[in-house]
């Protein structure tokens, strides 16, 4: 079942114009509005609604710094 987060990060990006999803994805992530395993699960997620790809094209770099994060985080 999709929470209710889940539900807002997939349709956030039928509503941005491109190239402003990377900032939209920065600002909900540092104001802790959307946590960072709603965000890796949204990725991660086989479910592939219209636009999912576009928007992680552009949402690349911030998911590869999110992946790393988890990464470091795990070494602690």
């Amino acid at each position: 079942m999709m929470t209710f987060w889940l539900y807002i990060v997939y349709h956030i990006f039928i509503l941005v114009c491109a190239g402003l999803l990377r900032g939209f994805f920065d600002i909900l992530y540092d104001e802790d509005i959307i946590t960072e395993d709603t965000f890796l699960e949204w990725e991660k997620s086989e479910e592939e609604p219209e636009g999912k790809v576009t928007a992680l094209k552009q949402v690349v770099q911030f998911f590869k710094w999110l992946n790393e994060d988890e990464e470091a985080e795990e070494d602690i």
